[in-house]
């Protein structure tokens, strides 16, 4: 047993002494676990039962944990050499703005910078047409995330609204240069102090060569008309867009579809999705945008190959 390097577990039921046991294992490296239920999954019961827990883990996935049994277990663990973190939530636990802030700062403060890569907190999303105001969580909550300079995947989806906006995106873009995979709370519906516009993706093609999959929700009625592309920004290694739930201008389908073409000239047909939207008109609106930006990436295509050299 202590020469064992992967578990994968699902059970009924998880408590805390049960963790405690696996967490002796001082060869695991990565660790799986999925429960219906947790016990008594505290900082400090775990605590008094281990207090070197997880010495060689590089891998962790949970399922079925709340907010706040994900954070005690990452202080429990802490300081870690985390390179992969994954946390699929229990979407009908309670949650909350602060036990939301205080996963992000668990993160934080018990991942090494250096070696944690890969991130990903997701829950199915629950149907709420305006949510209330402690479910949501303005986007500068995500901060302590940026010190994480090598992140390659960020998924952060979980059963609250993250308000993003322009401002925050640069940062990121800055921050993770190294990033393939971003998509933030992309399950849920757009509201009104959505703020990521189309200029807004920008930096993360200026600054993110090796970036691939991007799922945002987009405020595709801000004016676009002054913004012009340089050329080694339409180079992006793009190749899958997901704007779920995003506002758009119903008559600026073909304006959208020509910014983004310009802007992520890889992705086809296949690789734009902007999921559902309540409102007819805009859903149809960016259905058109689905259609037509291929092809305007396609005339794009044959006039650069038409430029002499």
């Amino acid at each position: 047993m202590h020469h064992l390097q992967e578990i994968d577990l699902s059970l009924p039921s998880l408590s805390a002494t049960e963790l405690a046991l696996l967490a002796g294992l001082g060869s695991l490296a990565r660790l799986s676990i999925r429960a219906r239920k947790y016990q008594d999954i505290t900082v400090q019961q775990l605590r008094s039962l281990c207090s070197e827990p997880f010495t060689a883990l590089r891998h962790l996935t949970t399922e079925g944990l709340d907010l706040e049994s994900c954070t005690a277990l990452l202080l429990w663990i802490s300081p870690s050499r985390l390179q992969e973190l994954t946390s699929d939530l229990d979407p009908f636990a309670p949650v909350s703005t602060i036990s939301f802030e205080r996963f992000i700062d668990a993160v934080g403060q018990s991942c090494s910078h250096t070696s944690l890569s890969h991130l990903q907190v997701i829950a199915p999303a629950l149907n709420y047409a305006e949510p209330p105001l402690f479910f949501r969580v303005q986007a500068t909550s995500l901060r302590p995330l940026l010190a994480f300079g090598n992140l390659a995947t960020v998924v952060i989806d979980p059963p609250i609204f993250i308000v993003m906006d322009d401002s925050i995106l640069q940062e990121m873009a800055l921050a993770w240069p190294d990033l393939e995979t971003l998509s933030i709370g992309i399950e849920r519906h757009s509201l009104q102090e959505y703020r990521v516009t189309l200029p807004g993706l920008i930096p993360l093609a200026q600054h993110c060569p090796r970036l691939k999959k991007l799922g945002v929700v987009l405020h595709a009625t801000a004016d676009i008309n002054e913004v012009k592309l340089t050329d080694f920004i339409s180079v992006s290694s793009v190749d899958s867009l997901q704007f779920a739930g995003s506002t758009i201008t119903p008559d600026r389908a073909m304006e959208v579809a020509a910014y983004l073409s310009a802007l992520f000239p890889k992705v086809d047909h296949c690789g734009l999705s902007a999921g559902e939207v309540n409102d007819c008109e805009m859903s149809d609106a960016w259905q058109e945008v689905c259609r037509a930006c291929p092809v305007f990436a396609m005339v794009r295509e044959q006039e650069r190959r038409r430029q002499p050299k």
